[in-house]
């Protein structure tokens, strides 16, 4: 198995599962959650910030270090479409990652340190901004792993 093999395979495995994260989040939970009150929407923003903290920085990571390793890996294809369709995937990855650290990381860490019994005045509008930002990277994430499977070479597998 050569390294371009194996960082593919770590690279749809890790990419995969973050993308199927993002869109069960967003298909299954952001729903309910916009439908709640205060009192029930911060203590179960709180525990699902704590459930996917340890996992989705991981997957993030791996999947980002993976996707440069294909790149390298194909540096001397880059107009084929193999390098080309990595390159879009690792683009709209980019993408979903800068959402996620512009936007949805600072406002998980401010939910963080927010009371039921006192939560901000514009608890609402973060909420939307939030799930708005969220929308927009699990688009990037879902269109970032179809660019992964779109690059692989399926006559030889």
């Amino acid at each position: 198995m050569n390294t371009l093999a194996i960082a593919r395979g770590l690279h749809l495995l890790s990419l995969g599962l973050f993308t199927g994260a993002l869109f069960g989040a967003w298909f299954g939970v952001s729903p309910t959650l916009k439908t709640l009150p205060v009192e029930q929407y911060i203590p179960l923003q709180q525990s699902l910030i704590r459930s996917f903290d340890p996992t989705m920085p991981i997957l993030a990571s791996l999947a980002l270090l993976s996707g440069i390793a294909i790149l390298v890996s194909l540096r001397d294809r880059v107009q084929s479409a193999p390098f080309i369709f990595s390159a879009l995937s690792l683009g709209f990855f980019v993408i979903t990652l800068g959402l996620t650290f512009a936007v949805n990381v600072p406002i998980n860490i401010a939910v963080m340190d927010w009371s039921v019994a006192n939560p901000p005045p514009d608890w609402m509008a973060m909420r939307d901004r939030w799930e708005q930002a969220n929308t927009f990277r699990t688009f990037a994430a879902i269109l970032a792993f179809i660019g992964q499977i779109l690059a692989l070479d399926l006559r030889k597998v």
